[in-house]
């Protein structure tokens, strides 16, 4: 199989095929792959992240020290990718090793047009996760509201709830073998709250900034530990320092967010 070479430009991957004969080079210079955002109306997971849930699931994975923090090698993920952008399959056995395979899921998600939080929920999300005074206020801690974070989740498109919600039943099953590969919720969420949580504009105040990676981060760790009361039937347990519902402005915001969110799907049909 020839090897390919990309040039990407607003999301249109020009895949350059190395190794062809001077025939062939004639014959086909180019292949053309449009990057199209996910069917926001499926309720099939895409091949790509549906094989490397699978994969990683393995007890042998589950136990590897550095899940999801290791990078993998990343030359054959931008390979592995291209294929599945191809509409073709991989077997992830053949891939160089587990580290590999769980660059690429987050590969995936990182490489999508649009996060999976999406960028018109992303305010609601940010308002489900409160910076709360502690003590004599010398100190502050990042809690999540479950309840307003379950709402902005039930408002996503249905394969965005999907992805999100078996990607951090993997997770989950991954803090369940921390003896073994040292990940913790808040370690993960490390490593995957720049993928889900990213705006289509970044703060240009660094103050902002830095507020909001430490709500990600928060937000993507109680996906992940509070994952049976997010997407499940578990009841939402009661927090110390959550004392108040979710306010006017969440409301108010989770209502715009998801008439925008509505129209936006509306004109993609």
């Amino acid at each position: 199989v020839p090897k390919m070479k990309a040039f990407r430009k607003r999301g249109i991957t020009l895949m350059y095929r190395m190794g062809l004969t001077e025939a062939e080079e004639e014959e086909e210079q180019f292949v053309v792959i449009t990057k199209k955002p996910l069917d926001p109306f499926s309720t099939t997971l895409p091949p790509c992240i549906a094989d490397c849930i699978q994969y990683l699931q393995q007890e042998e994975c589950l136990k590897e020290e550095g899940l999801f923090r290791v990078p993998g090698w990343m030359t054959q993920v931008q390979e592995i990718k291209q294929t599945y952008d191809l509409g073709q399959s991989f077997d992830l056995k053949n891939a160089r090793n587990i580290h590999t395979v769980a660059s690429l899921l987050k590969f995936f998600m990182a490489d999508l047009p649009e996060p999976l939080l999406t960028f018109e929920l992303m305010d609601c999300f940010m308002l489900a996760v409160d910076v709360v005074d502690v003590g004599r206020g010398e100190s502050q801690v990042v809690e999540p509201n479950l309840a307003a974070i379950k709402s902005c989740i039930r408002l996503l498109p249905p394969i965005n709830r999907l992805i999100i919600q078996e990607v951090t039943a993997l997770l989950t099953k991954v803090c369940a073998h921390i003896e073994f590969n040292q990940m913790s919720a808040s370690n993960l969420a490390t490593c995957f709250s720049p993928v889900l949580v990213r705006r289509e504009y970044e703060p240009t105040d660094m103050q902002v900034c830095r507020e909001e990676s430490k709500k990600g981060h928060k937000l993507v760790e109680t996906l992940i530990s509070q994952h049976n009361a997010v997407f499940g039937d578990a009841p939402v347990p009661v927090s110390k320092t959550e004392t108040k519902k979710p306010t006017k402005e969440f409301q108010d915001r989770l209502v715009r967010g998801s008439l925008i969110l509505a129209h936006n799907l509306l004109k993609k049909e």
